[in-house]
């Protein structure tokens, strides 16, 4: 039990003190190989914590997110052992981490993602495991010739301010051995656009855009699968079989959960459709041969009724 331990005192108390939890790193037990650091344990790296927990049961896993006001949560969901950003300095680094926080709210991503760098063992050369920075397919231009793009293909000018900071992410993290996975539009059951678009009942964007998708619990699969592979230095790309238009995404999620998604309530889509938006799709064909790996849920209809909480397995 003591490999397992990383907080050592009282959690709760310390919430309420504000008080800091974290070991000096001359007390924390040396990291085994298969130890796991989710940095941004939201619903996606919770779900990659749970699934690398079951798949290495002897291992060590700790979820890092940026405040301590989930923490009470993931405990009920079974992560244990937890710590905020402001605790990575003092944590002795880890073989094995994914850094799959997202950007929206945080002024300083790019500083976020060099301290989940900075976390992991190979960062500075050391002999070490995985790492997964969980990047998106917005880093490509919306305009391309037709032909559905892939891990290799071009991406956005440095215009785009979301596009740019994701890639300064990118070229941090590739330039140390570590690997980016580019995902699509992550959605589930009770998760992603349908739900605001239903929620809101109107949106700007066209009825027509293609959008493509994948499933939060697919995403986690393929972040684990990376971290295990030991690649240094790729770029993946997660993607579901089909793209879907926004009108359909709508339409689907009210036929398959009704009970969640109103099949009375009309989304107005006012914007125009463009003719670059039709074109806008992708294949991962090199990811999946590559790791062997496929989607649980290769098309958005398969997956629409899959929360979150499902049974892993």
């Amino acid at each position: 039990e003591a490999r397992r331990v990383v907080l050592v005192c009282d959690r709760a108390r310390a919430i309420e003190s504000g008080a800091r939890c974290v070991m000096s790193t001359a007390q924390q037990p040396a990291r085994g190989k298969r130890d796991l650091a989710v940095v941004g344990c939201g619903t996606l790296g919770a779900m990659a914590l749970k699934i690398w927990a079951h798949e290495h049961p002897s291992a060590e896993t700790l979820g890092v997110t940026r405040t301590d006001a989930r923490h009470g949560d993931l405990r009920n969901a079974g992560i244990t052992h937890l710590a905020t950003e402001k605790d990575l300095a003092a944590l002795v680094p880890f073989p094995n981490v994914i850094m799959c926080a997202p950007p929206n709210g945080n002024d300083d991503y790019v500083g976020a993602v060099q301290r989940a760098i900075d976390l992991w063992q190979g960062a500075s050369g050391a002999d070490a495991g995985g790492f997964v920075f969980t990047s998106s397919t917005g880093v490509y231009p919306v305009e391309n010739d037709g032909t559905p793009m892939t891990e290799s293909s071009k991406t956005r000018s440095s215009e785009d301010e979301r596009a740019k900071k994701l890639l300064e992410c990118e070229r941090r993290v590739l330039s140390v051995g570590g690997n980016v996975v580019r995902l699509a539009g992550l959605y589930a059951r009770e998760r992603g656009a349908h739900k605001l678009w239903v929620a809101y009942k109107s949106s700007p964007s066209s009825p027509g855009g293609l959008i493509n998708l994948v499933h939060y619990r697919d995403a986690a699969r393929l972040a684990v699968r990376i971290v295990d592979f030991n690649s240094r230095g790729r770029i993946f790309l997660g993607v579901c079989d089909q793209p879907v238009t926004r009108e359909n995404i709508v339409k689907i999620a009210q036929q398959k959960v009704p009970e969640l998604y109103d099949p009375s309530v009309k989304v107005v889509f006012s914007g125009e459709n463009q003719p670059q938006e039709q074109t806008r799709v992708f294949t991962n064909r090199e990811t999946r041969e590559l790791l062997d790996w496929q989607p649980l849920y290769p098309t958005y209809e398969s997956g629409i009724t899959v929360s979150v909480n499902a049974p892993l397995y």
